[in-house]
């Protein structure tokens, strides 16, 4: 066997072993379920806040409103 031949031979198993790795790996699938997960959450949160969001601002302002209308004496 020549030494060209034992080279290629390490570099076939190596490339082997490194896909094999590769393909048992699931570091990066976990990384991309979680920013899913992240992601569809945010955009649960965005949707609640923007359909509660103005009817409490509309609430709050209108208590404010009513009690300063209460507590400042009317322009005459």
């Amino acid at each position: 066997m020549h030494i060209h031949d034992c080279l290629s031979l390490m570099c076939m198993s190596f490339l082997s072993w490194t896909r094999r790795s590769f393909l048992r790996d699931d570091r990066g699938a976990t990384a991309i379920e979680y920013g899913l997960i992240v992601g569809l959450i945010s955009i649960v949160v965005l949707v609640a806040m923007t359909a509660i969001g103005s009817t409490v601002r509309d609430d709050i302002f209108n208590a404010v409103s009513t009690a300063l209308q209460n507590v400042l004496p009317a322009d005459s």
